[in-house]
This record gives C-alpha cells, structure tokens and sequence, in this order.
C-alpha cells in the first residue's frame, strides 16, 4: 500500500487523506471570505483538483465555488445531514472519484464537518477497494488518529452504520 501523507493543516481545515490522490474533510468555505480563500488557498497548494461536495441547501452554507482557481473543480452530490442516499448515488460518487484520480487529478471530498456523511463515502470508496467492513472502518479511524475531530464517531447516525455494514458486507 501507498504511504499516506499527513495533513499538517486540521487546526485551519479539518481533513485527512485516505490515499496521495484522496483528502477528506470538512467544509472548505466560510462565513469570512478571507478565511474561505485560505481554506481553498490550502487545497490548491495541496495540488486539488476536483471537489466532490456532499452538502446540499439546506445546511445553508455559503457557497465558496466563486473562490475556486481554474484549476479546481467541484461536483455536487447532495447527501441530507445525518442522512443517506441510494446505491446508485453512492455508486455514482465512488465511480466519480476513481475517475478523477484515474486521470491523474486530486480528489476533496467533504461534507459540513468532515465526519459522518464524509465517512461514509469514503468506507464506500475502500468497499469498492476490496476492503470488508471490518477493515474499512479500522482503516479510517487510523487516518483520522490525530485529528482534531478524531474523538467523534466517524459513521454519525444508524443510517449511516447500516449502509456502511451492508455494502461492505459486515457480519453479525
């Protein structure tokens, strides 16, 4: 396997990487345009090229597609907080990754705070990867060690638990 590099701005932008071309993480935008463009300004120093964004409206969060270079792009999957979306839709944002990194991009994925809807796309990443549940889960607590949000459950609500375990195949 790959060495993972480590993140070294999570007191700015609370993130991890999962692989060289995959960062997760929280929001990237901010009430403060100054602090947003730091933020955005990090990714791209971070060589990002593609963000896939799982907020959806009614987080009420201010866009911050405006800062992006022209180097950056942004796909929306709309995930509700706490919530989950069919297969397909996993399916679709797995299959969006791969490709982005199989052409030599950078991926972002982030939710509001970088935990639950975040987590839960990236176990379906490693799923798609071949890890099981068990090792999937283990996994992403070890990139996330160390991080200020580490103290919080990765896989936030029972439908986020139950998704993870059924498509990577946990058993009772």
């Amino acid at each position: 396997m790959t060495a993972t590099p480590s993140w070294p701005h999570d007191t700015r932008l609370h993130a991890w990487w999962v692989t060289p071309g995959l960062l997760a993480g929280e929001y990237p935008g901010d009430r403060d345009r100054d602090s947003a463009r730091e933020k955005i300004d990090l990714l791209a120093e971070a060589g990002i090229t593609a963000i896939v964004d799982l907020t959806t409206p009614q987080d009420r969060l201010r866009p911050y597609v405006d800062l992006l270079p022209d180097t950056i792009t942004r796909s929306a999957f709309p995930i509700p907080d706490l919530g989950v979306i069919d297969d397909a839709g996993y399916d679709d944002i797995v299959a969006h990754i791969r490709a982005e990194i199989a052409a030599g991009g950078r991926v972002y994925v982030h939710c509001w705070g970088g935990v639950g809807r975040t987590s839960t796309v990236i176990a379906c990443v490693l799923g798609a990867d071949g890890f099981d549940h068990g090792h999937a889960l283990e996994r992403i607590a070890e990139l996330r060690a160390g991080t200020r949000k580490s103290h919080r459950r990765f896989l936030q609500s029972g439908a986020q638990q139950e998704l993870v375990a059924r498509r990577l195949g946990a058993r009772d």
